[in-house]
């Protein structure tokens, strides 16, 4: 189930959402690049993730991946945040025949599901980056659940 709530504003117009995921089954593999709090249980997992390297110059990338909850109860994610840039989490929709991006402010991740951040989809958006990744290397993110957990992650940089 997918549910938004609009106000207007990107480039000029902002908008903002709630993404709301149907249970999913959990994939069998390890995550590739994760990490948390040693202390607290291991609740979220980012598999498969890359961000897209760009050409020299370029203020804006995306990252991808797949986002699991492994725990028995709901976690929303509320806020992304990377170092390098303004991070936040947008949503690719196609409407009559134009791609247009909205802002995302929060994904509910039910127990046991999973996000899946793909290009033309939902993804994490960096903007107004201060340096450009290079391919090889690594950026980490941490993702700010609605109880204020924070969830470190590092993901590589990929062409």
């Amino acid at each position: 189930m997918i549910k938004f709530l609009f106000t207007i504003g990107l480039m000029g117009w902002v908008l903002e959402g709630s993404w709301v995921l149907a249970e999913t089954k959990m994939p069998s593999e390890q995550p590739i690049h994760s990490s948390n709090n040693n202390q607290q249980k291991l609740s979220l997992i980012f598999e498969q993730g890359f961000v897209r390297a760009m050409p020299p110059g370029s203020p804006t990338t995306a990252i991808y991946g797949k986002l699991s909850n492994t725990t028995n109860q709901t976690v929303v994610v509320t806020e992304v945040l990377y170092d390098g840039a303004h991070a936040m989490f947008h949503q690719t929709l196609h409407e009559e025949g134009i791609a247009k991006m909205r802002h995302v402010s929060e994904i509910q991740l039910p127990a046991k599901s999973s996000v899946e951040f793909i290009p033309n989809g939902m993804h994490i958006m960096l903007m107004g980056m201060t340096e450009q990744p290079k391919v090889g290397h690594e950026v980490a993110i941490t993702l700010v659940s609605q109880d204020g957990k924070k969830y470190n992650f590092k993901v590589p940089v990929k062409k």
